[in-house]
């Protein structure tokens, strides 16, 4: 009988299923994953989630997985009910920066910078 092959972890691997339990957390659809993850074809999306072992990752990536991680764990840190912290992304949101956008549709829209708004907000409210 053969010894299993244990899977390596690299930090790339770590990266994507951090970011798909986040993804799974806020209830997104595969487009929005996409879109997040710098527009990434549907293929590459389906790849990244059934075999994340072995993937090498540009920095725009990693970048943005970064953002999302970070306002996961600030959104956990704010509210004292994880479901609330996991709702809020796509709550509408009157704030200045979201102008009645969710921080979902403002991620969306404006891609990194929009990663960047919700972070720098959710820094501000941390008080940070």
């Amino acid at each position: 009988m053969k010894a299993a092959i244990p899977k390596t972890k690299s930090r790339d691997s770590v990266a994507l299923r951090a970011f798909f339990k986040v993804a799974e957390k806020w209830q997104l659809t595969p487009a929005e994953q996409m879109r997040l993850l710098g527009d990434v074809a549907s293929s590459t999306l389906y790849n990244y989630r059934s075999s994340p072992e072995g993937v090498t990752l540009g920095t725009d990536m990693l970048d943005r997985i970064s953002y999302v991680l970070g306002i996961h764990q600030d959104l956990q840190s704010l509210f004292s009910k994880s479901e609330s912290a996991n709702t809020w992304v796509k709550k509408p949101n009157s704030a200045p920066p979201f102008n009645g956008r969710s921080a979902l549709q403002l991620m969306l829209d404006e891609r990194l910078i929009g990663l960047h708004t919700v972070r720098l907000y959710l820094a501000g409210q941390k008080g940070r």
